[in-house]
């Protein structure tokens, strides 16, 4: 088992390698009382066209399958519910599934032993029939909908399909109807026995706990389970242009008052910047360009363009990333043009860089308080970059005004997909 100090806290992050491949990350806190227990598997919604494990060709499987075999994961053949088995343990148990990677856990304050068994016994126990498939179809539709009434999932959904032309994380996570009505009981297994072995696959423990009883209760119960070695997964590669497949659309909902996103699509290849500092920097770039003490917000607010905020959110591919700018506005028109021309224009006020330096190591320090956030915080940075980083901190502390502006210079901000959702009634 090794040891990673993280920079700044003296902390220590524990890993070690299982012979079936699986890699188990542990973080221990002894000053909370509870414990955070992540499975996780490196299978999203945009893996959907890949060459199945025991085939020799690439096939394309529904959107929405990743989603859809999460779900059906805590249907068990025993008959035992694993809801119920959590509850009567003392613990909360939940499941996602992202456009990178679905995470099954469990939070509890005892029985770590047992919970954490179970977590691993029924994610590695999957039980699909005809009939049980047929069932899901019905909830998951009900589910799809719901996420399309709702304007601020339908915004982000709309405005991502619209900002990539090829590329599979423009679809939505769910899918859409006719997606769910095509999947199949073997096309569940096939995906399952392709992803979910544990050479793809980690355990992320984060809380109160002894890192040397945690690696010997995973490990007796891998040593318990046979699994075949495992090449890493063919997952075909999209090639996905700089444009965006749409520049403009306008939705009409139920809604009170227009809300709109303006999505940038940044092209990577010309980025010379290590991935996890860049996307460090990119964030304090706009934070300090449209977070609510940004001199954008100010005269926004001031001229009555935004309601409330303007949130930001960040969505990746193999070549772009894309940025999406969101807000509630009755002056649609004015505020992309002020969101256009603060692109055009960027400058970067001393001291809102200095505040959000300053803003983003407090919001670090207090992460590494938060088991449920520094659980969350190591699966983000192993799927999207392979590695945790321990040294946050030290690469906040370090960064320069220079090296911001540097990097706005290798940034093309010309690729632009908007949604805007008007209500029915004006």
């Amino acid at each position: 088992m090794k040891e990673i100090t993280i920079n700044k806290t003296n902390d220590v992050l524990y890993f070690d390698t299982l012979e079936n491949g699986l890699q188990v990350f542990m973080f221990p806190k002894q000053n909370v009382n509870t414990v955070h227990a992540s499975f996780n598997v490196k299978y999203g919604a945009m893996h959907n066209e890949f060459v199945a494990v025991g085939e020799s060709k690439s096939n394309k499987f529904p959107n929405g399958i990743a989603h859809f075999l999460e779900h059906k994961m805590f249907e068990q053949e025993d008959g035992i519910d694993p809801m119920l088995f959590y509850a009567q343990n003392g613990a909360d148990v939940n499941a996602y599934t992202s456009e990178y990677n679905t995470s099954y856990y469990f939070i509890s304050s005892s029985h770590l032993k047992e919970n954490l068994e179970y977590l691993l016994d029924f994610v590695q126990t999957p039980y699909f029939t005809d009939e049980n498939v047929e069932k899901e179809k019905g909830i998951i539709e009900e589910e799809i909908k719901m996420y399309h009434d709702d304007p601020y999932s339908y915004l982000e959904e709309r405005v991502r399909y619209n900002g990539f032309k090829k590329h599979p994380v423009k679809y939505s996570v769910a899918g859409e109807v006719k997606d769910i009505k095509a999947i199949t009981k073997e096309d569940l297994y096939k995906c399952y026995n392709t992803f979910y072995h544990p050479s793809n696959m980690f355990l992320v423990v984060t809380g109160n706990f002894d890192p040397e009883e945690i690696i010997g209760i995973v490990k007796e119960n891998q040593e318990k389970k046979k699994f075949d070695k495992r090449d890493k997964v063919t997952i075909k590669k999209v090639k996905e242009s700089d444009d965006v497949h749409k520049e403009y659309e306008e939705i009409k909902m139920n809604v009170e008052v227009p809300k709109i996103s303006y999505g940038i699509k940044i092209p990577l290849k010309n980025i010379k910047i290590d991935p996890k500092k860049r996307d460090i920097y990119l964030s304090i770039i706009f934070n300090s360009l449209f977070g609510s003490t940004s001199i954008f917000h100010e005269l926004a607010k001031e001229k009555e363009l935004l309601l409330s905020y303007a949130s930001i959110s960040t969505t990746y591919s193999d070549n772009h990333l894309f940025i999406t700018i969101n807000a509630d506005t009755e002056k649609v028109q004015e505020l992309l043009e002020m969101i256009k021309k603060t692109l055009q224009n960027i400058e970067i006020d001393d001291d809102e860089f200095e505040n959000k330096k300053k803003l983003f190591i407090s919001n670090n320090l207090y992460t590494l308080e938060d088991v449920d956030a520094i659980n969350s915080n190591i699966v983000n940075n192993l799927i999207i970059y392979g590695q945790y980083e321990t040294n946050y901190d030290k690469i906040i502390r370090n960064v320069t005004k220079k090296e911001i502006e540097d990097l706005i210079k290798q940034l093309n901000f010309d690729n632009v997909s908007i949604v805007v959702i008007n209500p029915l009634k004006k």
